[in-house]
């Protein structure tokens, strides 16, 4: 190969042993843009590589990861051999080393999984290196992490403490040994950064698994998480010759300014806590399913509010002479993170109620915009209300999102206004005056409800079980814990259509309804009064309320109009149980917390195929007809994949169910086009030379074999009216 063509491989290199002969040959081809491996050569070489692994550890998942990869990119995951030659190909063409001369190099290794990402943070100088403290960053999809949360050991002790008061003796045990990891991983940290003399910031990352944990890599670079870490943890900065001259540190790339100009001459700085837990979020641009969605444009962002720091890149910067919002392209060619949003608290439950009431509060507005706040959201009051402390895999989102996905497959089956119709139509038939008072409500008790069937994953939030707890489900029955008006208030300000000034009508209550909701709140806070119980829970209130024998202090015929305006006031809000049936319909519930603090994952939602079933109803492409192929979202699309290589398919081609017909590049990350149905290619409608397309744009003229039938909405609607008599008597 040398000779054949010309490469110079360095003097030397045929007296070193084979493996590093090759590696410099490789790397003199790669300079010269010479292809040595074919792409079917390195297939079959994969291929067989593959079965000799799968053979040996029967049951495990194979990761490709390219040597040129990070944050996700050049990575895939098999189950079985005949997946190989198509990672291999997906691998490559999201690393761009597809074209002759690229770096083909990637590893085959087994897929550990169940595994929890934890990584240390560091400092050195080349002379120490001090750990402080690690952060979670197992939420994370496709590879790329969505949440992370700091790990301290002064915040394990502190939970474990709690866990211990509350009797939660195996949950507490858990916290001790994660505590026992963290300090074995923060000893290494330390140990490597000082054995490598490192003399700045990095992140010495591992994976941890239930019974133990494995160094991974280690980033020799600032992170964008790095703000996780600076929310718990200070340095001080003592003169060893005056100790009582000392400056304190709150910023990560300010100690890394101080390493670059003081070097060894710094002292190690002594650790100081700040407060007791930090969280990062990163707002995405993308879509219900969490695939990314470029090309839109932000027109508004309201600005960070107290307790949130915002790195949005520049995007949320305003006119300095105006303060009006620059608009902002959120161009799909780059990553889809658009803003990393920090915040504190003294605990992780503290910490992520006021995360989530910042994201609660933001707005996002534009044209063709998708973000995850929603997700984020709802994903943070799941897990206030399972266990702030639970212990998330790094696959856990994935089957989080099938949970939702089931939310919304059955929340499809809800008719709210057949719903209406059918609850006036019993109420008129025990008082005639019914009707009336429920067109009255009509927006106040819908408009909510709409809304949450329209968001599954701001309704997979609210049905979260929530201290103090709002409802319990009784034989197959909502029964309330709290007054349902009250429950129908806090639902407003969850989905934050509480009244604010200055706001459109579409984005809060309106003022009838509003009038409405007070008057009732009033009236329930004036009852106590009168009964001078003003703690008086409700479900007591709600059976003396059921009784006809007045309680002191009110004659019969006062109690009897009380009770009136009672039945009046509940009038209605009985359909606030419809989310919760849905959610019990859905096998949400079984998505829970064990003792160890691990996520417990119903059979329906797991692994990876039943998870694209139901992620597929969160984000539905868009409907591909019987004569077009459309882009499922903005991007760039290729139809090869790779200069000089040939088209995945020409014009006037066949093509079977599930053939690659070309790729989409999205923030970073290859998304293949997979033919819908067999059939033929009658035109390309876009170049192949990467374009720039919208989402919908139709990519392909094709002729199916087989007809496609439009969808018949028929029986879904006959499923929906069907569902409204049984449900309406369980409420």
């Amino acid at each position: 190969l040398v000779r054949k063509h010309r490469l110079d491989p360095g003097p030397g290199w045929e007296a070193l042993p084979p493996p590093e002969a090759a590696e410099r040959v490789l790397r003199a081809a790669q300079a010269r843009g010479v292809e040595l491996v074919e792409l079917k050569q390195l297939q079959a070489e994969t291929v067989r590589q593959c079965t000799r692994l799968l053979r040996a550890h029967p049951g495990t998942r194979l990761r490709f990861k390219h040597v040129r990869g990070g944050g996700g990119k050049g990575q895939r995951v098999i189950s079985a051999v005949d997946q190989a030659a198509q990672a291999v190909f997906e691998v490559l063409a999201e690393t761009r080393t597809l074209e002759p001369g690229g770096d083909k190099n990637f590893l085959i290794e087994l897929n550990q999984e169940g595994t929890r990402h934890n990584e240390i943070q560091l400092l050195g100088n080349g002379d120490w290196c001090i750990a402080l403290g690690g952060r979670d960053c197992s939420l994370q999809m496709h590879e790329q992490k969505l949440l992370e949360v700091s790990i301290t050991a002064e915040g394990l002790e502190r939970e474990a403490e709690v866990f211990r008061e509350r009797g939660m003796l195996a949950q507490a045990r858990t916290l001790q040994k994660d505590l026992a990891t963290l300090l074995e991983m923060e000893s290494e940290a330390e140990r490597f950064g000082a054995a490598v003399a490192l003399d700045s910031a990095s992140t010495f990352e591992s994976i941890v698994t239930r019974t133990g944990h494995y160094f991974m890599e280690m980033n020799t670079r600032i992170q964008v998480e790095h703000r996780v870490t600076e929310m718990v943890v200070a340095l001080r900065f003592t003169n060893p010759a005056d100790p009582g001259e000392s400056f304190r540190c709150e910023s990560l790339v300010e100690a890394m300014l101080w390493v670059a100009v003081h070097g060894k001459a710094l002292p190690r700085p002594e650790r100081i806590s700040r407060h007791g837990s930090g969280t990062e979020v990163r707002i995405n641009a993308t879509d219900d399913a969490l695939r990314p969605h470029g090309g839109g444009m932000v027109l508004d962002w309201t600005p960070a509010i107290e307790g949130e720091i915002r790195d949005d890149q520049g995007i949320g910067i305003r006119n300095p002479d105006t303060g009006i919002f620059m608009p902002y392209q959120l161009a799909g060619a780059y990553d889809s993170n658009a803003a990393l949003v920090v915040s504190h608290g003294e605990s992780r439950r503290e910490n992520f109620e006021r995360l989530a009431e910042i994201l609660r509060r933001m707005e996002v507005r534009g044209e063709d915009i998708m973000i995850n706040r929603a997700f984020h959201l709802g994903l943070l009051h799941w897990m206030l209300g399972a266990e702030p402390m639970v212990k998330p895999s790094t696959g856990f989102v994935r089957d989080y999102l099938a949970a939702v996905g089931a939310l919304k497959v059955a929340g499809r089956e809800v008719d709210l206004d057949g719903f209406w119709e059918a609850l006036a139509a019993r109420e008129a038939v025990r008082d005639p005056a019914a009707r009336g008072l429920l067109a009255e409500k009509i927006t106040l008790i819908l408009r909510p409800l709409r809304r949450l069937y329209r968001h599954p994953h701001l309704m997979a939030g609210w049905l979260a079980p929530r201290a103090p707890r709002r409802w319990e489900i009784e034989r197959e029955r909502v029964a309330w814990r709290q007054n349902p008006l009250r429950v129908l208030e806090q639902l407003y300000r969850y989905l934050r259509l509480e009244r604010q000034p200055d706001v459109s009508p579409e984005e809060t209550i309106w003022d009838s309804d509003q009038a409405l909701l007070e008057r009732g709140l009033a009236f329930y806070d004036e009852l106590r009064a009168r009964l001078q119980r003003p703690e008086l829970p409700w479900t007591d209130l709600a059976e003396m309320l059921a009784g006809a024998t007045p309680p002191k202090g009110f004659n019969r015929a006062l109690w009897n109009s009380v009770r009136a305006a009672h039945n009046g006031h509940q009038l209605g809000l009985s359909l606030l149980t419809l989310p919760i049936h849905t959610g019990r319909e859905a096998g949400f519930y079984g998505l829970r917390v064990g003792a160890d603090l691990g996520p417990i994952v119903p059979v329906l939602f797991r692994g990876p195929i039943r998870s694209e079933e139901f992620r597929v109803a969160l984000a539905p492409p868009p409907p591909t007809g019987d004569d077009r192929i459309l882009a499922w979202t903005g991007g760039t699309f290729y139809a090869r994949p790779g200069l000089g290589q040939p088209p995945f398919i020409r014009e006037g081609e066949r093509f079977e169910a599930g053939r690659i017909l070309g790729l989409l590049e999205v923030m970073k990350m290859f998304n293949p086009i997979r033919a819908p149905f067999d059939g033929r290619i009658v035109r390309a409608l876009v170049g192949d030379g990467g374009v720039i397309v919208q989402k919908g744009q139709p990519l392909f003229e094709v002729e199916p074999d087989v007809p496609v039938a439009a969808e018949n909405a028929d029986p879904l609607e006959a499923r929906r009216r069907s569902k409204i008599p049984a449900l309406l008597k369980r409420i």
